[in-house]
């Protein structure tokens, strides 16, 4: 069921009034449908009985879906920092996630939602720690549609809020699941549409439109250096004379695990975006997406790692 623009807004409107966890009954729906659908109607937003109809049949399978928080193992040197710095995150990336998530799911859901990706983030390194350098693995599973990709896309968001400059998403062998995989995050994180590739900001705004979360705030967006129609290649970049330091947005790589392909980003990385000291400053979150027959070493120990 697809509801009309009007009848959307009046959804998430109905939504964002349920603030505790507790699941509205469907007469506390319909009661606050009435208190709602007339204040809409005087801002030329008004729904018709059909369409409050719909509505209410989307609430009530919309807010009857739950979210176990889940549960993690971590090391005892592990310590948590999100809450220390939250003050001082602007949380932009995720807020307009968040925003764009709402419109189908539950207060409840995103709120669970909002702690698991939290607690993930914080057991990754924090990037203003004033260590030099640092390293930090970890392993997050879940079942088959199961949201999974919704919780990397948050964990992009909230990673680049807190200042991760460059994230790198490897999204399988397969062209088509890369492709797949960059369409979500132009929707979740980047907010703009990047068949275009590498989209970039002229005095006419943005040349590539904006797409899923992008069309709740166009205030800022991620910058993609790669693209819907291409994967990672250093030769478009180095035209365009980009590297990471000449945006001011945090960088998504989203690229195939194909050796050629990670050799080529790790070369240009190096290449073209270290210091005098051969390092570069920008911290990296690195994601792999598909745990396929790329991600395991399959060599006996006493031999070099499988190349990927």
């Amino acid at each position: 069921m697809t509801l009309s623009r009007n009848g959307q807004l009046l959804a998430d409107y109905i939504v964002k009034s349920f603030q505790d966890d507790s699941v509205p009954t469907e007469s506390q729906l319909r009661e606050r449908m009435a208190q709602l659908a007339p204040f809409l109607q005087t801002i030329g937003q008004g729904t018709t009985e059909a369409e409050q109809d719909d509505v209410l049949r989307e609430l009530l399978a919309r807010l009857r879906i739950s979210m176990d928080v889940g549960a993690g193992l971590k090391a005892d040197d592990v310590k948590p920092w999100i809450d220390s710095r939250r003050a001082t995150i602007d949380p932009f990336y995720w807020t307009r996630f968040s925003n764009h998530l709402q419109k189908e799911w539950s207060p409840q859901v995103l709120r669970n939602f909002d702690k698991v990706t939290d607690s993930i983030l914080d057991l990754c390194g924090n990037p203003a720690a004033p260590e030099e350098q640092w390293k930090r693995r970890g392993l997050v599973i879940g079942d088959v549609q199961s949201g999974k990709t919704a919780t990397y896309t948050a964990l992009c968001c909230k990673a680049a809020d807190a200042g991760y400059q460059v994230i790198v998403l490897l999204a399988g062998s397969l062209e088509s699941l890369r492709r797949q995989t960059q369409k979500r995050l132009d929707e979740g994180f980047a907010g703009l549409d990047s068949s275009e590739f590498l989209p970039t900001k002229g005095k006419d705004g943005w040349k590539s439109r904006a797409v899923g979360a992008g069309l709740d705030n166009q205030k800022r967006f991620a910058a993609v250096f790669t693209s819907r129609t291409r994967d990672f290649n250093k030769d478009v970049l180095n035209s365009r004379q980009l590297t990471l330091s000449a945006v001011k947005e945090p960088v998504l790589f989203v690229v195939k695990k194909h050796k050629s392909i990670i050799e080529n980003l790790a070369t240009w990385l190096q290449a073209y975006n270290a210091d005098t000291s051969g390092k570069i400053r920008e911290s990296l979150l690195l994601i792999d997406d598909e745990a396929d027959n790329a991600s395991v070493n399959t060599n006996d120990e006493d031999k070099d790692p499988t190349a990927i």
